[in-house]
Parts: C-alpha cells; sequence; structure tokens
C-alpha cells in the first residue's frame, strides 16, 4: 500500500515495541500475577467502565460510535504527540502490548484459549494493526527528522501523516462494528 510506504521502517519498529510489550506482560502475568494485577488495576477499571458503557448503557449504534472515537483519540494522539521525539507511540505500543498480554496470560489462565482468541480476534485483526500504523506515523514525524536520508520535509510528512491518519479512520470504523456487535456474539459461541 503506497500511503504506508514513507513509514514501513517506523511500522516495524511500532510493531517489534508492541510484541516487546505484549511478551512483557504476558509472562508478567504468569510468574508475578498479583503484582501486575496491582499495576493494571486502574487501567481494568478504566477498560471496564468503558465496556459497561458501550455494551450495557448504549445502542449497538452507540457504542459503536463511542468505542470508534476512543480508539481514534488514541491513533491520532500517536501520530500528532509522536512529533515530540516519537515518545508518546513508544510508551503507547508498549502499553497496549502489555496490556493485550496481560489480557492473554490471565485469560490463559482462568479461561480457555478459545475464549481468548474469541474475544480479541474478530476485531483484533483490524485493530491492532491500526493502533501498529498509527503508532508508526508518529515515530515517522518524531524519530524521522533524525534520519535525513528518509525525512521528506515537514510538509511533506504532515501529508502522509494525514494520510494515514485517514486510513487509519477507515479501520478503527471497521473494528468498532466488529467489536461492538460479532466479537460478543463469538465469545457466546465459545463460551
Amino acid at each position: 500500500m503506497t500511503v504506508l510506504r514513507p513509514i514501513i521502517p517506523y511500522l516495524k519498529t511500532a510493531a517489534l515495541i508492541f510484541i516487546v510489550g505484549m511478551t512483557l506482560g504476558f509472562f508478567g502475568s504468569l510468574l508475578f500475577p498479583g503484582l501486575i494485577a496491582q499495576l493494571f488495576n486502574s487501567i481494568f477499571a478504566m477498560i471496564g467502565e468503558l465496556g459497561q458503557e458501550i455494551f450495557y448503557e448504549q445502542s449497538p449504534l452507540q457504542g459503536t460510535i463511542t468505542l470508534f472515537i476512543h480508539n481514534l483519540r488514541a491513533v491520532a494522539s500517536s501520530i500528532i504527540f509522536g512529533a515530540a521525539l516519537g515518545i508518546f507511540p513508544v510508551v503507547g505500543m508498549v502499553l497496549n502490548g502489555a496490556l493485550l498480554g496481560v489480557v492473554m496470560g490471565f485469560g490463559v489462565t482462568h479461561a480457555s484459549i478459545a475464549v481468548i482468541a474469541a474475544g480479541i480476534l474478530p476485531h483484533g485483526i483490524i485493530e491492532i494493526p491500526a493502533l501498529i500504523i498509527g503508532a508508526g506515523a508518529g515515530l515517522y514525524l518524531g524519530w524521522g527528522t533524525f534520519n535525513k536520508r528518509l525525512w521528506p520535509g515537514y510538509k511533506q510528512a504532515g501529508i502522509d501523516a494525514s494520510k494515514i491518519l485517514l486510513l487509519c479512520v477507515g479501520l478503527l470504523a471497521v473494528a468498532a462494528v466488529i467489536e461492538v456487535n460479532i466479537t460478543p456474539l463469538v465469545m457466546n459461541l465459545v463460551q
């Protein structure tokens, strides 16, 4: 896809950071479950409140829109604030990866792999790449200025980042529809 061409090295870096975070979260939850539960307690509480709002207090359409806006805010922040040396996308990838790893780690000890897969895969195969693409664009804006060989200049980088954000909007819209309307049905099939 030509829109992603300028950020390919940064996409690889973002994906690697996500995988490292996920690995740390997974093994941390298995080796130090009490500590990890304490560390992620407030994050789980916020996610629980958002889930309560999306799945129980709103219509499917309203829930889809709420989730889409929540995820779009995260991706847009990663791109925009990535211009500050890429710190925000790095932290975002580590935390999102770790959170997924923790969910997977706790899931395999308290549920089944099928339940975890049903809860993540239907929408995650679209949402996770969108998060990584957004982080890659943020790294491109933040680190690209240090790599003069790959840096096209601020104007072109802004145009590139805008196109990438539009791609992420589409991906996140599809992921939100799936997460609110299809993922719960898939989870019900495996429980």
